[in-house]
């Protein structure tokens, strides 16, 4: 089904039945540009990578590991407390970013909603990590081993160095 703004919308609840996302667990989380444009480039990037921080302390989680690619964002967190709430964290930095850049452009800026993978395993989170810092790189946007200014988080800024 397509909206008035020609996005792909999947029918149905796309969370997972039965879970309700908050809590201690930790989260893989990614969101796309509207019609997956690039428009997370340098101030508006920054603003992004802002709010990420700035959402993640706000609804108590442990801001893992992010990236804010020219058309996505990868976030990989971990809930603090019981009342860490993934949905709320979501909502609150797309909708102060996507308020802010339709301020000044009069466009969306993010497609609805976001895909999920809770992460089950310990081991798991690491190798996130990992993915989600060598994006820019597997989109050649970056030589091997080269940092991107819009990425950040507690595993990725301990790991700078070795990557």
């Amino acid at each position: 089904m397509r909206d008035l703004m020609g996005e792909l919308h999947l029918s149905g609840r796309r969370r997972l039945r039965g879970f309700d996302y908050t809590g201690r667990n930790a989260y893989h989380i990614a969101t796309v540009t509207c019609l997956r444009k690039p428009l997370l480039t340098e101030q508006v990037a920054a603003e992004v990578a802002t709010q990420i921080r700035a959402a993640a302390e706000r609804e108590d989680f442990e801001l893992l590991a992010f990236i804010v690619m020219p058309d996505h964002v990868h976030v990989l967190v971990q809930g603090r407390s019981d009342d860490a709430d993934l949905v709320r964290f979501v909502q609150r930095f797309k909708q102060m970013t996507g308020f802010a850049y339709k301020k000044r452009t009069r466009e969306q800026l993010w497609q609805w909603s976001f895909y999920d993978r809770i992460v089950r395993k310990e081991e798991d989170i690491a190798a996130m990590a990992l993915y989600i810092v060598r994006n820019p790189e597997r989109a050649g946007l970056v030589p091997v081993g080269a940092t991107w200014p819009f990425a950040g988080g507690s595993l990725v800024e301990a790991a700078l160095p070795l990557i």
